[in-house]
């Protein structure tokens, strides 16, 4: 490895983690880990399969 793609692959990691944390985590904090588990699998499902992304 190179590491010439490691800026982007940090970068867009860092704006998925922020978008999770400020849109689903912290204005709906939920009880337990469980939940919260179900929370991200949800929100990652809905990235995954929305049909424009534009990276």
């Amino acid at each position: 490895m190179d590491g010439k793609g490691i800026v982007i692959n940090n970068t867009f990691i860092d704006c998925f983690c922020r978008n999770i944390k400020y849109g689903e985590i912290y204005p709906q904090p939920s009880d337990d880990g469980l939940k919260l588990y179900d929370k991200i699998k949800e929100h990652m499902m809905f990235y995954m399969w929305k049909e424009d992304i534009s990276l």
